[in-house]
C-alpha cells in the first residue's frame, strides 16, 4: 500500500494498540457493491467540474487503464500517474505525499464556490 516503512510501521502499531479500528481486508460484499457502483457510474457522463485522478505507478490494486480512460473524457480532468507511488499515496514517502497534496491544494485554490 505504501513504500514508506515508517508510515507502515505507524499503522501496524495502531492496529496492535486498537484492533477494533482495523479496516481489514476487502470483503466480497464490499467488492460486489463497489463493482456495481463503478458499472453505474461508468454509464454516466463525467460532471463538468475540475478533477484530478492520482494513480501510483506501482499500484496493483486498481485498473489504471480504466481510470485513464475515464479521465480522458472528463472535462477539466487530469490523470496523474505518480512515479514509484503505490496505492495509498497520502501515506507514501514525503516527496510523493507532498507532491500529491500540492496538486490537490492547487486544484482547490482554483475552484470557486
Amino acid at each position: 500500500m505504501t513504500g514508506n516503512a515508517d508510515e507502515y510501521a505507524y499503522w501496524q502499531s495502531q492496529a496492535k494498540a486498537h484492533p477494533e479500528l482495523m479496516i481489514g481486508g476487502v470483503s466480497f460484499g464490499w467488492l460486489n457493491e463497489s463493482l456495481k457502483e463503478c458499472r453505474s457510474l461508468a454509464s454516466m457522463p463525467s460532471p463538468p467540474i475540475p478533477c484530478l485522478a492520482f494513480c501510483g505507478e506501482a499500484d496493483g490494486d486498481v485498473d489504471k487503464e480504466a481510470i485513464r480512460t475515464r479521465m480522458a473524457d472528463w472535462p477539466n480532468g487530469n490523470y496523474v500517474l505518480i512515479p514509484k507511488g503505490r496505492h495509498d499515496l497520502l501515506s507514501e514517502q514525503p516527496e510523493i505525499r507532498e507532491a500529491v497534496i500540492d496538486r490537490i491544494l492547487n486544484l482547490m485554490g482554483h475552484i470557486n464556490p
